[in-house]
């Protein structure tokens, strides 16, 4: 069974009883980096942005969304908040930590409404970084599909098989793709 103390009971439930647990356990080292996140109580939103050109340096990449889209996204995810009545997190993943320049990335950090859990030395791109790098980030990234996958209550997702496989593996919850914020089914990859 794919167990690990989850704070929230339905993840329990859901983990448990998944098929992907049947075939994947979670390792120890994964588990301690998953609470090592101090993810807040009450509802998440998931946010995963797919800037593809943005870490020449690391990986090379087509152009997916340009920073200033970024926007759109967070807009979704407020969109989806207030329609909820939810007094949500928005949980932030991206391929570039550009995005912490983006001035509503700032404001909302500081505020406390927006979490980066990333490490920005180990920001990887799992099938296009060398695989020096991408050793070092694997863990990193495979949390933050877990995050994506188990631990919010709502996504905000681009094109990408990394927030498809999330939305489709994880419990069934809104789903939006960032762009248009258009409602996301299982085969947004």
């Amino acid at each position: 069974a794919c167990y690990w103390p989850p704070k929230r009971a339905w993840n329990l439930r859901l983990v448990r009883g998944s098929e992907f647990c049947n075939v994947f356990r979670i390792s120890a080292a994964l588990q301690q980096r998953l609470l090592a996140r101090g993810l807040p109580e009450g509802p998440l939103i998931g946010v995963h942005f797919r800037a593809g050109d943005q870490m020449p340096a690391h990986w090379k990449d087509p152009p997916r969304h340009g920073l200033g889209e970024l926007d759109e996204f967070l807009d979704c995810a407020e969109s989806l908040e207030a329609s909820f009545g939810w007094k949500a997190h928005i949980v932030l993943f991206a391929d570039t930590d550009k995005v912490l320049e983006v001035p509503r990335v700032q404001s909302l950090r500081e505020s406390g409404k927006l979490i980066w859990p990333a490490q920005t030395d180990s920001l990887v791109h799992l099938d296009r970084s060398p695989a020096t790098l991408t050793v070092r980030g694997l863990l990193r990234v495979w949390a933050d599909w877990w995050t994506l996958a188990f631990d919010v209550h709502a996504l905000i997702l681009c094109h990408s098989g990394f927030g498809a496989t999330a939305l489709e593996i994880g419990p069934e919850r809104p789903a939006f793709l960032g762009k248009g914020c258009v409602p996301a089914e299982g085969s947004t990859g």
